[in-house]
């Protein structure tokens, strides 16, 4: 079974870090997601909200360790997420990563390849016909690139969703991407439910507009 470092937790409180290692443990043993899906989720949440320092770094080493990933893997996951999270959130992760890695040289990991040919999500016009474009072509510069399947880019888009709150076109855009992916409902909400221990309040939103939507609503 997966674990988190105790050490680097207990030193900062000795009664927060049973809460939080219990809240981690249990989130970890979610079913329906890998380990590398998971730690793809928790990461997605630290470059949106900025916490780049022990949590990143936490949830790189189970990434790489438990969950096979390289470095490239790492770096694709950030170049995928630069348009949802924000290209200044991810400069400071890279710059971030960078500092990480040269500490680690060690790690290998599994670098996959591109997929076959997939469709990348295309945004509705809504408002405003030039930004859906703009998002449109971001997301065609991404979503066929090796190293991530469709599934995990969907996986960390709808995350990225759920902890900017953009829970109305983009949402909806990447829950149908996911399941375009093969991703069930059920294992959508495997993920607001283990991104719980991120937010509370942001997941319960998100799983509203999520119902809403499996049922033919609109989210």
């Amino acid at each position: 079974m997966t674990t988190l470092p105790t050490d680097p937790i207990t030193s900062l409180d000795a009664d927060f870090a049973p809460m939080a290692l219990q809240v981690g443990e249990s989130m970890l043993a979610v079913p329906g997601l890998s380990i590398r899906e998971k730690m793809f989720t928790w990461i997605t949440s630290d470059v949106c909200d900025g916490n780049l320092g022990l949590p990143f770094e936490t949830h790189l080493k189970v990434l790489t360790t438990a969950g096979g990933a390289s470095w490239q893997t790492v770096r694709e996951v950030l170049r995928h997420l630069a348009p949802y999270a924000g290209y200044p959130a991810v400069v400071r992760a890279f710059v971030r990563l960078a500092e990480i890695e040269a500490a680690h040289p060690e790690v290998k990991g599994v670098d996959l390849p591109a997929p076959e040919a997939w469709e990348p999500p295309a945004y509705p016009e809504g408002a405003d016909a030039g930004l859906a474009a703009f998002a449109t072509d971001q997301a065609g510069q991404r979503w066929g690139r090796p190293y991530l399947t469709p599934r995990e880019r969907a996986l960390i888009c709808v995350a990225a969703d759920v902890v900017q709150q953009t829970l109305g076109t983009p949402f909806r855009t990447h829950v149908e991407a996911a399941r375009r992916a093969g991703v069930e409902g059920e294992e959508l909400r495997w993920l607001l439910r283990m991104m719980a221990e991120l937010s509370v309040g942001r997941s319960i939103e998100a799983m509203e507009r999520l119902d809403a939507y499996l049922k033919g609503g609109t989210s």
